[in-house]
């Protein structure tokens, strides 16, 4: 597809903001763009979101639970609005990968773009665990961690996000197939619908 473009922000192939700014460059005048989230992020996601979106935009609403005592809790609420960058930046059709190992930084850019309508999301479900991280350590070496953060689409709705996850608009059906021949079904199924536009 070679009217396309392809960038992975995922932080086993991209660490530097410069390389992305180089990537946006040669992606000018591509017919289309897919940016691969389907792991965690090696760049600053918001500058990211910044350079895609055509409009300004917001962060998701971030909630977090104050227990002022037995029976007082009050809500702490967060959000922080964004623009977009020019120069490089990306005005054509982007559809973004998302799968099962996005999570957390990689959720919250997708959802800052899927806010922004400004992506058709594809792959596989995200993991739908976004949130600041608190960690307990145990007796015997144990340890574990959660958040006691919600967070929510930045829509009139203030949509659950949490256990829902980032859900693509066309859900890709690995096969062992596609496993055995070495086919990354996901990324064939962005390909194929953006050579449909």
């Amino acid at each position: 597809a070679p009217a396309l473009f392809y960038v992975n922000l995922s932080n086993t192939a991209l660490t530097n903001m410069q390389a992305f700014h180089q990537a946006l460059n040669q992606a000018e005048g591509a017919a289309g763009l897919v940016v691969d989230m389907r792991g965690y992020p090696g760049i600053n996601i918001n500058e990211v979101a910044q350079r895609l979106a055509l409009e300004p935009f917001s962060s998701p609403i971030f909630q977090v639970p104050v227990i002022d005592g037995l029976d007082r809790s009050t809500i702490d609420e967060l959000t922080y609005p964004l623009s977009p960058l020019t120069s490089p930046s990306f005005a054509g059709p982007i559809v973004l990968l998302v799968g099962h190992a996005s999570v957390s930084a990689a959720e919250n850019f997708s959802t800052m773009l899927v806010d922004a309508g400004r992506v058709t999301v594809m792959g596989r479900r995200s993991a739908g665990t976004n949130g600041n991280i608190t960690g307990v350590q145990l007796p015997g070496g144990f340890a574990f961690t959660f958040t006691g953060m919600e967070v929510r689409h930045a829509d009139a709705e203030h949509s659950q996000f949490h256990a829902i996850g980032i859900a693509p608009a066309v859900e890709s059906v690995l096969t062992a197939q596609d496993f055995r021949d070495g086919i990354d079904r996901e990324l064939e199924d962005a390909v194929s619908y953006l050579l449909t536009l």
